[in-house]
C-alpha cells in the first residue's frame, strides 16, 4: 500500500496564526515607538523608514528585512537602533509627543467634566457655549 502524501506547512505560516500576548513593558515601548514615528517618520531616510517600518510595525525578523534588503540581520539591527535614537533625539528638541500626550489628557479630562454636568443636567447649550470659547 502507498502512504498519503503528507501536508506541510511553512513553519513562519503556523507561527501568524498563533497570536502571541505582549508583556506590558513591551506593549508600551511599541507605542512609544509609533507614536515617535508618527510625528517624525517623514524626516527620517528612505533606508531608515524601511528597516524601522519592516521591523516594528510589520513585525519581520532582522533576518526576514536583511534578506529582503540583502544585508546582514546585524546591519539591520544597527539600522534599526540608530534610527529608534534618531526619532528620540527629534522628542527631546521638538517635544511634539509629549505635547500631544499632555493635549490628549487634558481633552480627556474636559470630556470627563462634561458627561458630569451633562448628568446633573446642565444645560447643553451652556457647555458648547464654553467650548466655542476655547
Amino acid at each position: 500500500m502507498g502512504r498519503s502524501p503528507i501536508n506541510t506547512v511553512k513553519p513562519s505560516k503556523i507561527i501568524e496564526a498563533v497570536e502571541i500576548e505582549i508583556g506590558p513593558k513591551l506593549r508600551e515601548k511599541l507605542q512609544e515607538y509609533s507614536q515617535l514615528y508618527d510625528f517624525y517618520g517623514s524626516m527620517l531616510t528612505d533606508r531608515q523608514n524601511t528597516c524601522f517600518t519592516m521591523h516594528y510595525l510589520e513585525d519581520l525578523s532582522l533576518s526576514e528585512i536583511g534578506e529582503a534588503l540583502s544585508i546582514t540581520p546585524q546591519a539591520v539591527a544597527d539600522q534599526v537602533k540608530r534610527t529608534v535614537g534618531i526619532l528620540r533625539r527629534y522628542e527631546e528638541k521638538l517635544s511634539l509627543v509629549k505635547s500631544w500626550r499632555n493635549q490628549q489628557n487634558q481633552i480627556e479630562k474636559i470630556t470627563n467634566a462634561l458627561s458630569g454636568l451633562i448628568k446633573e443636567g446642565y444645560p447643553l447649550e451652556a457647555l458648547r457655549a464654553m467650548i466655542e470659547e476655547l
